[in-house]
């Protein structure tokens, strides 16, 4: 398994291909804004390869002293063989001087897809990832937000989203305690 940033035509074609498949649409933000923080270098768009084959993607936005994780999939023809927690060690090995953080589904009995939830979310707990006590509603989807290690605060987080934003983002994102 490798991960190197994306820069060629081919690469972005195919993690933009991911991206569309593996995210549902009111999860994504405008593919051309997630360029545009990687040109202004406030994101690094990972490609994940195995044995020259493209496998992968990782987004990782970067404010101040945090990262954040926010879209990592491996391809569907690709899953089951270990490389998503090989591609996620090398992350955050790679940015283990940062908060390095993401934001998954909230657990729902109620939800579709609760059990897929659950086990992305065990996923993540297995690779060293502890829940922070925050959730952030995103776009009306409510996300738990967990760190690789030691948690984020919401001050982090809000600093992290106006970073991204260039603005406040107060009208479509709200973090708050878990209570």
């Amino acid at each position: 398994m490798e991960l190197h940033i994306a820069t060629q035509d081919r690469e972005i074609n195919y993690i933009h291909s991911l991206y569309v498949r593996a995210f549902p649409f009111v999860e994504q933000k405008p593919f051309r804004e997630i360029l545009k923080l990687q040109r202004r270098g406030l994101c690094d768009l990972y490609i994940i390869t195995n044995e020259g084959v493209h496998c992968g993607l990782a987004v990782v936005h970067i404010v101040k002293d945090t990262a954040l994780l926010d879209y990592f999939a491996i391809d569907e023809k690709f899953r089951g063989l270990g490389l998503g927690g090989l591609a996620l060690d090398a992350l955050t090995d790679h940015y283990r001087d940062r908060y390095f953080y993401i934001e998954i589904e909230r657990i729902d009995p109620a939800a579709d897809n609760n059990e897929q939830r659950m086990s992305r979310r065990q996923f993540y707990l297995n690779h060293g990832f502890v829940p922070c006590g925050l959730f952030a509603r995103m776009w009306g989807v409510e996300m738990e937000i967990l760190a690789h290690r030691r948690p984020v605060t919401w001050w982090q987080c809000r600093r992290t989203y106006c970073g991204m934003y260039q603005f406040h983002p107060r009208s479509f994102i709200k973090i708050r305690p878990i209570r």
